[in-house]
């Protein structure tokens, strides 16, 4: 859990992108495409290899929306497509521009500027998180994340939290001091209230919180898909969750459809599509969609191996097949 939180990715950033192979321009009148001239500069060609934009610059990226993000020296720049300068080449790193703004680095620090040059925010924010497809992006001031707005120029949630991990455009699991919640990126409302105890990472957008001493499930579109009320949960397999309460054990799927009930002593391993089963001292076998194939009835079973199953029943031991047809009958003291 530690390693899941203890870093935020931040996604989207682009200090420049280094071509290798030729891209087009994209939203100029003549497709341009990076070039590598003789004197190790970039500059950008037509289609025919002519010198469009001169190779003055040390790194180029390709054109989006009739922009390029360029490198002189180690410090960044916005040119057009004829190659006239937005930005001036003086920002460490630049993002790609959204709704006709960009973050950018200098000293260090990241501001928030227009195609103009405007500075709409001043360099203040050691760490910055784009969230994409969206207007959003999470900023990080004297230690703590706030949400800010990059179309209205305001922050949705004023800096506050110790950590924040992106679950998807509409939420982000957030946590003060030692408790967690998740809240929403409309108005900073809490979807989950901020008193989770313990949170792990379930899936992509899935995550497992443990709230007062009780463990439930929550998805990246704002919704509780299993409340918490159970002992434990843990991953079964890719998309499968075995959940446990008051010591009964049963599955649920990962969207919070019930498929075994909980009211097994014990579930093993899983072996050649099946999961052995424990129930009132009895073991039997399911399948991974909580089917039960071989009711609990034997004494003791070991895991399928080569479509067989030892078996005891009272104090004999037996094989069986996975239709539960014994291949053996229960007359050996040993079966090994």
């Amino acid at each position: 859990m530690r390693t899941f939180f203890n870093n935020v990715l931040i996604a989207g950033l682009l200090g420049i992108s280094f071509i290798g192979n030729a891209q087009k321009g994209s939203g100029c009148p003549d497709d341009l495409v990076p070039k590598f001239s003789e004197n190790k500069n970039w500059g950008y060609a037509d289609l025919f290899g002519h010198w469009v934009i001169e190779p003055i610059y040390s790194k180029v990226s390709p054109f989006v929306e009739s922009k390029a993000i360029v490198q002189r020296g180690i410090l960044c720049g916005v040119i057009d497509c004829e190659g006239n300068v937005i930005l001036p080449c003086k920002y460490e790193k630049l993002t790609n521009f959204r709704n006709g703004k960009a973050w950018a680095q200098e000293k260090g620090l990241w501001g928030f500027v227009g195609l103009k040059g405007q500075v709409f925010q001043a360099a203040q924010f050691s760490e910055i998180n784009p969230i994409a497809n969206s207007e959003l992006s999470w900023v990080k001031k004297n230690n703590s994340w706030g949400l800010f707005n990059e179309e209205r120029n305001t922050f949705v949630c004023q800096p506050q939290f110790k950590m924040v991990q992106v679950m998807s455009i509409n939420a982000s699991l957030v946590q003060i001091d030692k408790n967690f919640g998740v809240l929403n990126h409309v108005n900073c409302g809490y979807l989950l209230p901020l008193e989770l105890s313990r949170v792990k990472k379930l899936a992509a957008h899935d995550i497992i919180f443990e709230q007062n001493g009780q463990w439930g499930v929550f998805n990246d579109i704002g919704k509780t898909i299993i409340n918490p009320e159970f002992d434990t949960i843990i991953l079964k397999d890719a998309e499968l969750l075995q959940v446990k309460k008051d010591k009964k054990y049963g599955f649920y799927g990962l969207k919070g459809k019930k498929l075994l009930p909980v009211e097994f002593d014990g579930i093993g391993d899983f072996s050649e599509g099946f999961y052995t089963l424990k129930q009132n001292g009895k073991y039997g076998f399911c399948n991974r969609f909580g089917k039960v194939y071989i009711k609990p009835m034997y004494d003791d079973a070991q895991p399928f191996k080569n479509k067989q199953s030892i078996v005891k029943k009272g104090d004999k031991y037996g094989i069986i097949d996975y239709t539960n047809k014994f291949l053996l009958k229960p007359d050996y003291e040993n079966i090994s």
